[in-house]
């Protein structure tokens, strides 16, 4: 088998396993899936590839979360969240320093979901 036929009939299977999956065990979004198999491929697939995109979306997902919960301390209030947002942000692209962390979009990839998934689901990260 071809490497594109083995890596379609892996991905539409792992497509259908994530999709039951985010339905019963781990309630997030099933786009939060596929964004991060799109941030492992982009960062080399492979091993290292799987460490690095897991590493920069789980950054992202601390950044995200401090400064969620940064705005919720300082009233909630939408110039406050966005205030906080755009500091989180800023340390996104500073987390670039560090070798594993160097593609950017792999941590936003963490940022973007956590931000939009508590959005989306009015789910506070203080809850």
């Amino acid at each position: 088998m071809d490497s594109r036929s083995a890596l379609t009939l892996s991905i539409g299977v792992l497509g259908g396993v994530a999709v039951a999956f985010t339905a019963t065990v781990i309630t997030v979004p099933i786009w939060v899936v596929f964004l991060a198999w799109a941030s492992f491929f982009f960062v080399g697939g492979g091993p290292a590839g799987w460490v690095r995109s897991v590493c920069s979306n789980l950054v992202g997902v601390v950044i995200a979360s401090a400064s969620l919960y940064a705005a919720h301390l300082l009233g909630g209030s939408l110039t406050m969240t966005a205030i906080a947002v755009g500091v989180g942000s800023a340390l996104m692209v500073q987390a670039s320093w560090v070798g594993l962390l160097s593609t950017t979009p792999a941590v936003v990839v963490g940022f973007a979901s956590t931000v939009s998934t508590v959005a989306g689901t009015s789910q506070l990260v203080t809850a």
